[in-house]
């Protein structure tokens, strides 16, 4: 996952971009934002800015993530962790 530095704490206030929407991470970056894995999943990632994506259920040719909701993330987990 592609960013920079989260330096003078800016998080993200627009319109968090659900899953339905099927908008990839890498086309809808923020300068300076940085992503990490969630822990316990390999699919899961939350950026610097508040944002959300999941690699969960994605194949070729449609590679990489998809921006999700905070809700929809955690569903994805809570499934993944029933299973």
């Amino acid at each position: 996952m592609a960013g920079g530095g989260d330096a003078g704490g800016y998080k993200w206030n627009g319109k968090h971009i659900s899953l339905k929407e099927k908008q990839r991470q890498n086309d809808n970056h923020i300068t300076g934002e940085t992503w990490v894995k969630m822990p316990d999943v390999d699919f899961a990632y939350k950026s610097s800015q508040g944002r959300y994506c999941t690699s969960q259920g994605v194949a070729f040719p449609y590679s990489g993530a998809y921006l999700c909701t905070e809700e929809e993330i955690m569903e994805q987990i809570k499934l993944a962790k029933d299973a």
